[in-house]
């Protein structure tokens, strides 16, 4: 019996090392090899992850992005260069989820000559620090990793249109507010590159963009410049004419008409009132208009109401600094070489203006002491004469310009008013066109050479600034 236990036993050891511990070495040995492939697997994907990591946060911490981390959603612009075509696009990176702009080129050229089409990002690095960052200027976010086949860059910004964003707002006064706060904003911004030695020079209106909250932003379309590259005249014209021509379409003007007649008939003789009330005018400004309101020329005229005066809600300071930085701007372009008819301090005056605004902001029509005073400060109006309106008034005379608003006249005069009513602001604008016989002797009065450079934006020169009593039937 015992022998014929010996004898299974040996059996089944020799069975089992034969099959059993075989396929277990076997099945152990590929489970190590799965583990070790496993392990060598996580060691890589963490060299990885700290090469993505250090990549990500390299060029002073803005991001190194691959292509697939960028999603375009749209079109904003496109300009054209000699080598390609820039195209500017909404986006969303992965990582963040904010809309922002990614900036691409369309090579016409081999790879290696597209440098200089896409060099911007060097001067928004320069401004996109947190130290030197401002709330209105876009930033740089990220560049293309290592050698893209389609060079990039993503920049945190607005992305909608500030025009439909204005328009999209119906009621009036809330639009106001928020055309202001866009206006004084910009400005701000401007302010800011230019303490940084730098311009923003915007091809239109539509170089402003908006985020989801209606914040405003500039410098996202390759309109940075240094400040020595462009004239202080040139630059102050195209900034004022933006923000002009985005006002006009973003509030509309109540009544507009053209007419050729002689300034002292046409709108129903309503600039002959407005000129005949102003206040001390200059010994200048009577001899130009002596020489042009009796003359058949072509007058563009338009008026409208708005509630209040640089009434916005971004901060007091912003606001004062904003315009402050406007009146300078103003002066590079238009020049003042006659002594002004007016005691208004207007840097104080726009401080007194924010302070009610503020003090105001929701109680639209309510008459406050604040409001009387702002009022009085503005025009001083007279006791018992209800129906007269005082306002302020300036004079321009513009030559050599090429265009001028929606007009192509090379010599005009400007006339334009200011009025507060009691519950809003009328703003009237004359428009007058001039022959050249008549420009040529306005310079001959304002003792201007004959021949001026003419360029896109001329020559302008304030004939007058004052003020003015107008009947009611003005506004």
């Amino acid at each position: 019996m015992s022998k014929e236990a010996r004898k299974s036993n040996i059996a089944n050891k020799l069975y089992r090392s034969l099959f059993i511990i075989q396929r277990e070495t076997e099945k152990l040995s590929e489970e190590l090899d799965n583990e070790m492939r496993l392990l060598t697997l996580a060691a890589l994907l963490r060299v990885d992850t700290k090469m993505h990591s250090a990549e990500d946060l390299a060029d002073n911490q803005f991001r190194r992005l691959r292509e697939y981390e960028v999603h375009t959603l749209g079109i904003i612009t496109e300009r054209e260069t000699k080598r390609g075509t820039v195209t500017f696009a909404k986006a969303r990176v992965e990582g963040t989820a904010d809309l922002m702009v990614v900036r691409y080129f369309k090579s016409r050229t081999p790879s290696n000559e597209v440098d200089g089409d896409l060099s911007c990002h060097d001067t928004l690095a320069a401004i996109s620090s947190l130290n030197m960052s401002h709330p209105n200027v876009a930033r740089l976010y990220g560049l293309a990793m290592g050698r893209s086949a389609s060079p990039f860059t993503v920049l945190r910004s607005g992305v909608y249109s500030v025009i439909q964003y204005l328009q999209g707002i119906g009621d009036l006064d809330a639009r106001y507010i928020a055309w202001c706060n866009i206006e004084l904003s910009v400005l701000a911004g401007a302010a800011h590159l230019e303490d940084m030695a730098m311009v923003w020079n915007p091809s239109s209106y539509e170089s402003i963009v908006v985020d989801d909250h209606g914040q405003p932003f500039i410098g996202a379309f390759d309109d940075l410049l240094d400040k020595a590259a462009l004239l202080p005249k040139a630059q102050a014209a195209t900034l004022l004419n933006v923000l002009s021509e985005l006002k006009e379409l973003a509030l509309d003007w109540g009544n507009e008409h053209s007419e050729h007649s002689d300034p002292d008939t046409c709108d129903d003789e309503r600039l002959k009132s407005l000129m005949d009330g102003i206040h001390s005018p200059s010994p200048i400004l009577e001899q130009v208009w002596a020489r042009v309101h009796h003359e058949e020329l072509g007058v563009h005229w338009k008026w409208r109401k708005e509630p209040r005066e640089y009434w916005g809600t971004i901060s007091p300071t912003e606001q004062i600094k904003a315009i402050k930085y406007k009146h300078d701007v103003h002066a590079r372009w238009v020049v003042s070489p006659f002594e002004q008819n007016t005691n208004v301090d207007w840097s104080l005056l726009a401080e007194k203006g924010i302070q009610i605004g503020l003090q105001s902001l929701g109680r639209l029509g309510q008459d406050t002491t604040d409001e009387e005073d702002f009022c009085k400060i503005l025009f001083t109006p007279e006791q018992n004469k209800e129906h007269l309106s005082h306002g302020s008034v300036d004079v321009v005379f513009l030559r050599n310009m090429r265009p001028w608003s929606n007009h192509d006249a090379c010599h005009t005069l400007l006339v334009r008013l200011w009025c507060w009513t009691g519950t809003f602001y009328a703003k009237c604008s004359y428009v007058i066109t001039l022959s050249k016989s008549i420009a040529a002797d306005i310079s001959h009065i304002l003792d201007l050479p004959d021949d001026g450079v003419e360029d896109r934006w001329g020559e302008a020169i304030e004939i007058f600034h004052g003020e003015s009593t107008v009947t009611m039937r003005m506004v």
